[in-house]
């Protein structure tokens, strides 16, 4: 996959963490942005599930926000 740069918020709310971005921003629906998202998680980290500190892979989340 070629680097993909775009601006994230990382946002917590309880044991909940979220990456917020704009969805123009991600690449097209698919394998690259499968990939994409995974990476942006800090995924597969082998200490965690989903790579950014929690232990339940439903502790974080991509919200990916339309304008």
């Amino acid at each position: 996959m070629n680097e993909h740069t775009i601006a994230a918020t990382l946002m917590r709310g309880g044991t909940s963490k979220g990456v917020f971005v704009l969805a123009d921003d991600l690449p097209p629906a698919g394998p690259d942005r499968d990939r994409f998202v995974l990476a942006l998680l800090g995924s597969p980290d082998p200490m965690q599930l989903d790579g950014l500190g929690g232990t339940h892979s439903s502790t974080s989340k991509l919200v990916a926000v339309s304008v």
